[in-house]
């Protein structure tokens, strides 16, 4: 842009100058001879019209380039000032989904607990049961079981949403430290595998009583952290 305005005036400095003098240099050179033209004016008009038409082109030329130019910085200014708003929107939907997700885990009770100490009694319960039940997955379409699962896939959702926005690091650092906090102190603690000697009989392999499927959505929310 200050490139060419500095063009802008060398041309209308050039222009000026050039129509003040063409006149005077045309005829000390001998070319033209106000004796034998038209009127004076009509002469010093033809000698200067070519040299005005041209900085008036140059100008308008200039003009018309600065102008696009300046659009394409004001539709820069705007692209950036509508990512800016979407992004502000992000953060609003992700720190009204945190709400809710730590507002099922406040709700969340059994007969004697509630929130945190309601999903550590479930999950050691889950634990302690027979490693068979792991296989039952109707067990979770019911009960306080099925309430702690849709806790559990609400915490994914949030992290996956975490990682697509396109907030700042720094925000997405913070949102899943807060989320890392509820698994590392509520849930890994019981995901631990079953240490004894005693191997599943439906399926051969060690494990405890907790869910598959619970196990899966707790395992696939790990990895995103």
């Amino acid at each position: 842009m200050n490139n060419l305005l500095r063009i802008a005036l060398s041309v209308l400095i050039v222009g000026i100058v050039g129509i003040l003098f063409a006149p005077f240099l045309f005829t000390r050179s001998g070319y033209i001879s106000f004796t034998e033209t038209g009127q004076i004016g009509d002469t010093i008009g033809g000698i200067t019209a070519p040299i005005t038409s041209l900085v008036g082109s140059v100008l308008l030329f200039l003009a018309l380039r600065t102008q696009v130019i300046a659009n394409k910085v004001t539709q820069e200014q705007i692209r950036e000032h509508k990512t800016e708003e979407q992004i502000k929107k992000e953060v609003t939907y992700v720190s009204g989904l945190y709400e809710y997700f730590t507002k099922n885990i406040q709700d969340y009770e059994t007969k004697y607990f509630k929130g945190h100490r309601a999903i550590r009694k479930v999950m050691s319960l889950l634990v302690k049961q027979e490693k068979e039940n792991a296989h039952d997955e109707d067990r979770l379409y019911y009960g306080t079981a099925a309430e702690l699962y849709g806790i559990l896939k609400l915490g994914k959702l949030f992290l996956e949403q975490v990682n697509k926005s396109r907030m700042e690091e720094n925000d997405k650092r913070y949102f899943k430290e807060l989320v890392k906090h509820h698994y590392d102190s509520f849930i890994m603690p019981y995901l631990i595998k079953d240490n004894s000697t005693s191997k599943c009989e439906l399926c051969g392999e060690m494990h405890n009583g907790i869910p598959f499927k619970m196990v899966k959505v707790i395992e696939e929310t790990i990895a995103l952290f």
